[in-house]
């Protein structure tokens, strides 16, 4: 699909800050022809028609990550994804983009899907906000049929650096 073969020509080991993290090559991706398929396929999608949660919740994830890096690509070059928005009309609330036919924000995946139709603890890991801050955008789409580990692998790389994760009491 063409959200994949965004992430593996687009998103590569890179160091910022000292930190070592996966960075997205933000010009080059907007120019690619699978940019604006990506963006056409989750708005076509039936995620309602996907066969297991783990797949349901896989696609959500992947609609947000591909969202947020449109939202970065909308305003680029940009110093930081909240510069998008302001104090009454945050980045998070403005309408990203069309998933499975809906105009949607940030906000409304994450919290109006994600957070309410699955029981799933690690979203957090798993969605990305484009930002150093933030867990990193892994260089292939989540997948259901392997889901399970994905999430354990994001958990573990966040939470295992001690500059954006937890630190060793002192």
């Amino acid at each position: 699909n063409a959200y994949e073969t965004l992430l593996a020509r687009h998103v590569r080991p890179g160091v910022v800050e000292d930190l070592r993290l996966n960075l997205v090559d933000y010009a080059a991706l907007s120019l690619d022809p699978a940019y604006p398929r990506a963006l056409e396929e989750f708005r076509r999608a039936a995620p309602q028609q996907l066969s297991s949660e783990a797949e349901r919740f896989a696609f959500w994830v992947n609609a947000y990550n591909l969202l947020a890096i449109k939202t970065i690509v909308d305003r680029y070059p940009i110093a930081s994804i909240r510069d998008g928005g302001n104090l009454l009309f945050p980045i998070w609330k403005r309408t990203a983009g069309e998933v499975a036919g809906r105009a949607l924000s940030l906000d409304d995946i994450e919290h109006g899907i994600l957070r309410q139709e699955f029981a799933e603890p690690r979203v957090h890991f798993a969605v990305v906000c484009a930002s150093l801050s933030c867990p990193e955008l892994r260089a292939e789409p989540y997948r259901g049929e392997v889901l399970e580990q994905q999430l354990a692998d994001q958990v573990r790389r966040f939470l295992g650096d001690p500059r954006r994760g937890l630190s060793p009491a002192a």
